[in-house]
């Protein structure tokens, strides 16, 4: 699952320009102290880690691309593996560990703990390890190296456009393909769909910029039709929920809704050029209850019900739901195993319903804390730049709030597409976290260079909008 292809990398990774500048942003810069390191306790960074950065993207290169899908070759030195080790060995010894210390890093850890304990527990402990050693090795390959080594704002646009890449390299293949992503949690139409809704505000949102130049607005816009575009050539229904909750999102924290309003609707309709006959008459039924994939969903969530009935603490353990759903059928007095087909292997088609009947209260309250902690920082980013005086404002401000707002309204898509797919162990909402820590690290640096040079308003006397961000 975790695999790369370095030579094709290479050529990728300058498509967003060099990598060994250096940039005043720099979250660990020596002879200072922020106010995130006095309330955080965070070290200063001897030396910045241009290898694991430039690893860093290369993991997500893998992640999203997926080369060796492709290319059958690329399995055999399982250059994923070697990656993850590379990283964690990299954020050991070359970064500073302080955001571990945040509560929303804390919850997460929790979270991840619950589910290495539930191995210990579930009936099929070797899906239960499965799934276990997937979220360990993006915590350690992907989420810890992303907040170690993006480091600073120029890392951070260089990320945020490679990851974009990735992304439209993926709606590319999809359209391509049917539908079907790269593989792996990109693989299936569904899949996709989500994955490419998390993407659409970052593209959209990043074409706001004020630091922009004519030619990076146009392409984040057209990074964004493709985008959309590879969301209905999946033709997913609850990717085009997902599609609707995240353009509301967009227009919703917008400054000037009305003027992206517009823009959204022209996207729109250039992507509804594009979309079939059947695609229209296949959204059509979303709102049908007696559709037979719709009858199957309220099936299946009914047994995961019933599994956090009988263990309402733990759950059943992690990716258990598929092999405990047989238990529930032949047990029912209205099942009759000789005219219904057995379940065994199915999964709960919701990540709700997944999270409560694997993990069960334990579970749900920590991975509510993390979506709420998650949201309030991310929240929290905009209003600060709220206190800045108008003339303080500078485009690295704007893209750092833009951002914020785009992460916000990629978490909506994720919780909306992800009502109807099983979609809790994917590392979307952990790259989520990764983008927030990374945001507010830059916001505490921000605010020491801020306060020292008087540029925010007093107490009592803020600005009511931020300057800059249309």
């Amino acid at each position: 699952m975790f695999r790369s292809n370095l030579p094709i990398l290479t050529s990728t990774i300058h498509v967003s320009g060099q990598f060994m500048n250096n940039t005043e942003d720099t979250l660990a810069l020596p002879g200072e102290e922020s106010t995130w390191r006095r309330t955080q306790g965070i070290r200063r960074l001897p030396k910045r880690s241009t290898a694991g950065f430039i690893l860093a993207m290369a993991f997500l290169f893998l992640e999203y691309v997926r080369p060796q899908d492709y290319v059958a070759a690329l399995g055999i030195i399982r250059p994923g593996l070697i990656l993850a080790v590379l990283l964690f060995s990299l954020w050991l010894t070359k970064s500073e560990k302080g955001y571990l210390k945040t509560p929303l890093v804390r919850v997460y850890l929790a979270f991840i703990a619950l589910i290495v304990i539930s191995v210990f527990y579930a009936v099929n402990n070797h899906a239960a390890f499965v799934t276990t050693k997937g979220m360990l090795i993006t915590l350690l390959a992907g989420v810890l190296p992303l907040m170690a080594f993006v480091d600073s704002h120029e890392r951070l646009k260089k990320f945020i456009r490679l990851w974009l890449l990735f992304h439209v390299v993926a709606a590319v293949l999809g359209i391509l393909n049917g539908g079907k992503g790269p593989g792996s949690f990109l693989g299936d139409e569904n899949d996709l769909a989500l994955a490419l809704n998390i993407a659409i505000p970052y593209a959209f949102f990043m074409s706001k910029s004020p630091g922009n130049s004519r030619k990076e607005r146009l392409l984040y816009l057209g990074a964004t039709v493709a985008l959309v575009l590879g969301v209905i050539a999946t033709m997913s229904r609850g990717g085009f929920v997902g599609l609707l909750i995240v353009t509301c999102g967009v227009i919703v924290f917008s400054e000037n809704r009305l003027r992206n309003s517009l823009l959204l609707g022209f996207v729109g309709l250039i992507a509804l050029l594009f979309a079939s006959e059947q695609y229209v008459e296949e959204m059509k039924t979303i709102t049908d209850p007696t559709e037979s994939t719709a009858q199957k969903r309220f099936y299946y969530w009914g047994r995961a019900w019933e599994m956090f009935v009988d263990n309402p603490v733990l759950g059943v353990g992690a990716n258990n739901f598929p092999y405990q759903i047989y238990e529930y059928e032949i047990r029912d007095p209205e099942y009759d195993i000789r005219h219904n087909k057995v379940s065994w292997g199915r999964v709960a088609h919701s990540a709700y319903f997944s999270l409560i009947a694997e993990l069960g209260l334990t579970g749900t309250i920590l991975f509510g804390l993390i979506i709420v902690r998650l949201s309030r920082m991310l929240r929290s980013i905009p209003r600060f730049y709220a206190t800045l005086r108008p003339d303080k404002i500078e485009a690295r401000h704007s893209e750092v709030i833009l951002l914020s707002r785009a992460a916000l309204v990629g978490l909506f898509g994720y919780l909306a597409t992800g009502a109807f797919l099983s979609v809790l162990y994917y590392p979307h909402v952990w790259y989520l976290i990764a983008v927030a820590v990374i945001l507010e690290r830059l916001v505490a640096r921000h605010r020491e260079q801020l306060r020292g040079e008087g540029a925010l308003y007093s107490p009592g006397n803020r600005a009511g909008s931020v300057m800059g961000v249309k």
